[in-house]
């Protein structure tokens, strides 16, 4: 009853918070490719669109146009066009309108799947043998510290598969203490749907597979409860990869196109890009995962089946996105997302341990300096190298008549992506809403609201204010979960 009570209390306030600070539209061109998928999917029944370079391709067996990319993400945009669609029909838009409003409805699903993410965080530490204090600590901290906060408001694919992976990882563990067939059943449809959404997550079977493997763990013999997995795993992505596929190309084996630049850097360079650049580290953008370490050996001896997740799940994906490592349009390592939450789970078993005052300071800093990169990833938008350039040159760091490269973000610490969100906080500080030309103003929903559908400011800062007292009302409640549990572990002796 607990667990339940802390995942809906954790959920109702990460998705009041994150919807307080998302941006209300669509910020990437695949994005937008998903949504017009979702579209031609709702108004049609067709899964055909406009060519649109190098994110769509020409089917050989139609001659139609279809976006490269997996139709799990569309499938999730329908109901927002079928509500747009239904609206439009009503007489409330016209059809200019209709693709602003597909696109906010469409980016409520992010902020809400994160949400999700965080209370099935929580959920999988206490799986894993994590102390309630602990786990909701840790979920707390994974949600405002890391980079699902900036990422909470953008529709890339990374949320929805890190919200599946830790919804299998929950299921798997969870299998152990009630109803476990149909627990690893619910894991296997769950990977499938992280397969589904993106076909690079075959990778990480293997890793599920390894830990049904362990003996002393499971009720179930080795047959049921791998061919239960797999089962799942099919039942998923079966339709959803292999029959969407030979719809729109004939063929069930053609998958994802890579696109240029896609698997071409150089292993050891994407290696150390991903893991200590100044423009794209793992650690630089999560510092929280430096102090979770510590805690491995502690998460291995409460659950080992855990612990080879904790620790596989982000090796496999920093060794497999090493060679497309090329970004600096997007905070800190994008593929890297789902990852984050397997990092953090040792966190769930530290906090008893933190006595000294020394080091009770160090982890203060360490969250404070978290949650201060994530606040700048969130509250302003730098899209393209041009708009990151401005705040550089305007502190005299970049020459007036240049443009930082993609290689630039990456080596020089001067030159990064947190380096001009910095600078634009600091121009910000007098003005928030920055109305200077080539100025970057808050980046939040009401100002998205007010540019595209001439809403009152007045309204939506009404909304805004309802979506913080939400936070605030979350919090509060949250803090009443951390002192019965502090009794809890007073109870049992653990404190």
């Amino acid at each position: 009853m607990l667990r339940r009570q802390d995942f809906l209390f954790l959920f109702l306030t990460f998705a009041a918070l994150y919807l307080a600070t998302s941006g209300g539209r669509l910020y990437v061109n695949d994005s937008y490719i998903k949504l017009q998928t979702a579209r031609a999917l709702v108004d049609r029944g067709s899964l055909s669109i406009r060519a649109h370079g190098q994110l769509t391709v020409v089917s050989p067996k139609d001659g139609q146009s279809y976006a490269k990319f997996a139709i799990l993400h569309s499938l999730l945009f329908a109901p927002a066009c079928a509500a747009g669609g239904w609206m439009l029909s009503a007489g409330w838009i016209d059809a200019a309108e209709r693709p602003y409003v597909d696109g906010t409805l469409a980016s409520l699903w992010s902020p809400l799947l994160a949400a999700l993410g965080v209370a099935l965080f929580y959920l999988t530490a206490r799986s894993a043998g994590g102390p309630r204090r602990g786990a909701l600590l840790a979920a707390i901290l994974f949600g405002a510290g890391t980079m699902i906060w900036p990422y909470s408001k953008r529709g890339w694919t990374e949320i929805p598969q890190l919200t599946l992976l830790l919804g299998a990882t929950w299921a798997l563990l969870d299998s152990r203490r009630t109803r476990p067939m149909a627990r690893l059943f619910l894991s296997g449809i769950l990977l499938g749907g992280v397969v589904a959404l993106r076909i690079t997550g075959v990778v990480l079977l293997p890793l599920f597979f390894l830990v049904l493997l362990l003996p002393r763990q499971w009720t179930p013999s080795l047959f049921k409860r791998l061919a239960v997995v797999v089962c799942g795993i099919l039942l998923v992505a079966i339709p959803l990869v292999a029959f969407a596929n030979l719809y729109r190309f004939g063929s069930v084996l053609s998958l994802y196109t890579w696109r240029s630049g896609g698997f071409t850097t150089p292993f050891w360079k994407g290696l150390w890009g991903l893991l200590v650049s100044p423009g794209e580290s793992f650690f630089l953008y999560s510092p929280l995962i430096l102090f979770a370490c510590i805690g491995y050996r502690k998460l291995w001896r409460a659950d080992i089946p855990a612990a080879i997740l904790s620790f596989g799940v982000p090796v496999t994906l920093i060794l497999l996105y090493s060679s497309w490592w090329f970004h600096a349009y997007t905070w800190g390592p994008r593929f890297l997302l789902p990852a984050i939450p397997f990092s953090l789970l040792p966190l769930a078993f530290l906090f008893r341990e933190i006595r000294p005052a020394w080091k009770r300071g160090l982890v203060g800093a360490i969250v404070v300096v978290s949650v201060t990169i994530q606040l700048l990833g969130t509250l302003y938008h730098l899209g393209g190298l041009d708009e990151l350039s401005a705040p550089l040159i305007r502190a005299g760091w970049l020459a007036p008549d240049r443009i930082v490269t993609r290689e630039q973000t990456w080596t020089d610490p001067n030159l990064t992506r947190l380096a001009s969100h910095s600078l634009v906080f600091l121009e910000n500080l007098a003005d928030p809403f920055d109305r200077r030309p080539g100025g970057a103003p808050l980046d939040i929903w009401p100002r998205t609201l007010r540019d595209q559908f001439k809403l009152p400011m007045g309204v939506s800062l009404v909304l805004e204010s309802a979506l913080v007292i939400g936070v605030l009302a979350g919090a509060i409640r949250l803090r009443k979960c951390w002192r019965s549990a502090h009794e809890e572990d007073q109870g049992a002796g653990r404190v």
